[in-house]
Order: structure tokens, then sequence, then C-alpha cells
């Protein structure tokens, strides 16, 4: 034991020893720049691409026509000062701000916003679902568009935040292939109208933002110059790093050192409540978990009480499919939460599997909660026969094989459950109800990776997202919520305590009621020691 904790010592300091020569040390204790280890690898730069957690430096580079006020929901202007909706919530119309200017010198303007949504109207990734029945969108003059639904959609103007606008002439002058937009080059470039420019993404090492001096929106206030996010994906060496003051915000901590770092008089601490389930999603169409009787059983495999323990006896419970919040306070009925053996084999025996099999379980590299809550699970699915074989990939890998694997669905090379957080997105009960449910989900932005597919499901949502009156509107998604409980597509494990961790010296922090574990780089801003 003393040699292998001899070794884990060593290879920290080698990996110390690298990120010195990747230029850290250059960076560490200088006031203007804010250096943030991730808590998640990137999948894309590309606004219209990524929806991830690694997702949160694109928002210094580019805006949307409209923003979420902080840590609110009330929507406020950005690159437009103003909109219009219609009596029947079926055309928004967008008054344009004038002056704004890309990063490589060419004008904001209708144009440019009718380019980008035939981008992600073409691309159909990221966050395209939000758009819901779109039917067209117009230039009504040069700083004025109009969005025309083909029936009403109560969710478009909460999703118009997360449409970032991208420069029309740095995607035309960077396809390889006329149509493309530029889609290759977008993953590690881009050009916006934000605070910030995007200088270069430096594979393995590091993403560098600098201050655009000629930002419309000015700089008045405290900021930082530069933010480089590191690429660390060791919670041990962003700890050390921390400690030292050569990184400023992290993004990977166990419960453990969270709970030293409230001791330390140099490192600030923050936690709040958040509304985001955390889940345990089974394979819907492929081996054991197929079987609705093996979800159960494997579900009472769960030791509730340990996992509290672990997670330092700060846990908030599950609400099953979707926020209470988001339901009206309400909770569906029969969501899993006894840790019982006896019923595990029985349902077991009944489904024909007494005798236990192998199963997987993937986890993102760096996220803490997914790592314990898989090690307690894999106790209690051992007491039962079920070898649970943990797979630590990072989340990209993971999203790639479950997406590719779908088109296939070969039983031969099917995983079987994986952990995943979903923030709300929208303050709606659709961003989870069809988000991780609805058939169609499937292909659009591939939440739902395991393949849940329910033709009732898929009505009642669909037909609440349109129902202005609330009491039905509710009633409808509270149904399809009840459905779900019952099909047991996951083990609802609990809601995200959502927590950041920084140096004193880093100032401006705030939590985001929609998007857990996000950082407001261009709010941030460091003062002397």
């Amino acid at each position: 034991m003393r040699f292998l904790f001899k070794g884990i010592i060593l290879l920290l300091i080698i990996l110390t020893a690298c990120l010195f020569d990747l230029g850290i040390r250059a960076y560490a204790g200088d006031i203007n720049v804010l250096n943030v280890a991730l808590q998640e690898i990137p999948q894309s730069m590309d606004p219209h691409m990524a929806t991830a957690a690694g997702r949160y430096p694109i928002y210094m580079t580019y805006e949307p026509l409209i923003e979420r006020e902080k840590g609110t929901v009330k929507l406020v202007p950005k690159l437009a000062t103003s909109w219009k909706v219609s009596d029947d919530a079926k055309i928004f119309t967008f008054f344009l701000r004038k002056g704004v200017r890309f990063h490589d010198g060419t004008s904001f303007n209708a144009e440019a916003v009718k380019f980008n949504f035939d981008r992600i109207c073409t691309l159909k990734k990221g966050f395209y679902w939000m758009l819901g029945p779109l039917e067209k969108y117009e230039v009504v003059d040069e700083f004025t568009v109009r969005f025309i639904l083909k029936e009403s959609f109560l969710p478009f103007l909460s999703g118009i935040p997360y449409f970032l606008i991208v420069s029309p002439k740095s995607v035309l002058e960077n396809e390889v292939t006329k149509g493309d937009y530029a889609e290759k080059w977008y993953v590690d470039h881009g050009v916006g109208t934000g605070p910030y420019k995007f200088i270069k993404w430096e594979h393995g090492a590091k993403l560098i933002h600098e201050k655009n001096e000629d930002y419309w929106g000015g700089w008045e206030g405290k900021h930082v110059s530069k933010v480089v996010n590191w690429l660390i994906m060791e919670a041990g060496t962003q700890r050390m790093m921390l400690e030292k003051g050569d990184l400023d915000y992290i993004g990977i901590f166990t419960t453990d050192d969270f709970d030293k770092y409230k001791k330390d008089p140099n490192i600030l601490t923050m936690e709040q409540d958040s509304i985001a389930p955390m889940y345990v999603r089974y394979n819907m169409v492929a081996g054991p978990t197929k079987n609705l009787k093996v979800r159960q059983a494997i579900s009472y495999c769960f030791d509730w009480n340990l996992y509290e323990k672990m997670m330092g006896g700060r846990i908030q419970p599950s609400d099953g499919p979707c926020p209470k919040e988001l339901l009206n306070g309400w909770r569906p009925k029969n969501i899993i939460r006894e840790y019982n053996i006896e019923k595990a084999k029985k349902l077991l025996e009944e489904a024909g599997y007494s005798k236990g099999f192998e199963m997987s379980y993937l986890t993102a590299k760096g996220d803490e909660e997914k790592r314990i809550l898989g090690e307690v699970w894999q106790a209690g699915l051992a007491k039962v026969g079920i070898k649970l074989n943990i797979k630590i990939l990072t989340y990209p890998a993971i999203f790639s094989k479950l997406k590719d694997w779908g088109k296939t669905k070969d039983p031969s090379t099917a995983e079987n459950s994986y952990g995943q957080y979903i923030s709300p997105r929208l303050p709606d009960a659709y961003s989870y109800l069809f988000l991780a449910y609805h058939s169609t989900a499937q292909v659009l932005h591939g939440r739902n990776l395991m393949y849940y597919s329910n033709p009732k499901v898929d009505e009642l949502v669909s037909k609440a997202v349109k129902t202005a009156n609330e009491a039905e509107r509710m009633k409808l998604y509270q149904e399809a919520a009840q459905i779900i409980t019952d099909d047991c597509p996951d083990l609802f494990v609990d809601k995200l305590i959502d927590r950041a961790v920084m140096r004193k010296v880093v100032k401006g922090y705030y939590f985001d009621y929609l998007n857990v574990r996000h950082v407001p780089y261009s709010d941030l801003y460091k003062v002397a020691p």
C-alpha cells in the first residue's frame, strides 16, 4: 500500500510538471488572467453543436438574441433590444441591436440572424430540438427578424437564449465543401460578437480566450483580460494546482475535498440545491435491462443509506423523470427508492435471471458523484449475482459510443446503463419529458440515449407543450411522468447539489438555476490577495 501511495504521489508530481511545461506557471497569480480547470472536456466550440457542460467556454465568444438575467429565469435583451409575441404565440418578432460587429469586423444584422438559423436548421444538432414546430423565419428589415411557428409551442421564447450567433463570413470562408457550414472548422475555431475572442484550442492542454477590446457592450465594471481553460481531468491534480494558487477555479473535486476546502482560508466554496436530476439510464431495447422486471430488480439493489453516507450526508431525493418544481410540486407514485435484495431476487427469478448476469455502467471521467453511485450500486448488485463492470470514459466518448450504437442497436455491442444528470435548460417540464423520453429525442439531440419509447408518452408531451391552460398542461405532463415512472427506464438517484470551488481572490460567481456547474466567465474577476 505504501508503494502504491508513493506511486500516486509521483504521478501527480509528473502531471504537475507537465502542466508547467504547458505554460500554466506563466499565468499563475496574474490578476488579469482567470485560470479554470474544467469539469468536462468540451465536445466542440461550435455553439450550434455543443450541449454538455463542456460548452460553457462558448458563452464568452458568442451571444444570443435574448438571455436570462443572472441567476433567474427572467428574459432580458442581448443582441435584440426588444421582442414582440403574437396573441396566438405563433409569431415572434425581434428588434435587433444596431452597431454590433463580429470579431472579424463584419456587421451583425437580420441577415446574419437568418444565416445562423439556416445553419442551425440544416445541421439539426445541439439545441435544435428547442425550436419545436418552427415553420419559417424571415428578414423584415435590416434590424428586424421574424419567426413563425406552425402551431403554438410554449417553450419557444425560453429556448432562444441557447441559440448563439456566429459570423456568417467566418462560416463561408471555412467551408470544406459548399453548404457544409464549416462544421469541421468550427469544432476548434469560431467568431462571434461576445466580450472575449476565441484565440486557440491546444487539444489536450488548454483553451485561450482574450478580451475583445471593441466589445459593443463596453467594459464597465470588473473583469479579467484573459481566460485560460486548462484541460485537466484528474481531481488530485486540480486540487494540487488550486491549493498552490496556479488555478483559480476547479470543476472536479470529491465530497471529501469539498469539506476540506471549507476550512482553507484561501479557498471559497459555494453550494446551492439545484433541480437537476441524476439518473442511471437503462438500455431499453437490448440486453437484460430490456425486461421491466430486471429494471425494477436492479433498482432495488441500490443502497440509498450507503450512498448518502458516501456523499457526506447531503443529497436531495429524486422526483422521478422530472423535477417537482416544474410539475407544480407534484411527484409520481411508485418511484423505487428502497434497498431490498429479497425483492430484487424475486423479480430476477420471475424474469428468468435467477443466476444473475454481467452488465456495464458507463460514467464520465472526473465525475465523482457518478463514480460513487456506480460503486454503491456495484456492491448491491453483487448480492444478487450481477457483476457490474464500471467503465470510465470522457463524456464525449460516452455520448459518441451510445449515439453510434443507436444506428445498429446490435445486442452484441450494447452497453447496459450509464450515469447522467440533466440540467433543466427550460423552465418547463417539456425540457425533461421530451428531452429524455420522447421517441424523437433519440434522433434530434441524443439525451434519450437508452432508447426509451412509449407512444402514449409521446402523445401526452406533444399535446401538453401546446396547451395554454396551465392546469390542463400540468395534468398532461403529470400523466406522462407517471407512465414513465411505471416503465422504470432509469434508476432515479437524486437531485444535484450544485457546488463551486475557487480561490478567494475570485469574485462575481453566481449559480444558474437552469444550468448546473456553469462558469459565468464574463462576470468573474480577481482581486489582489
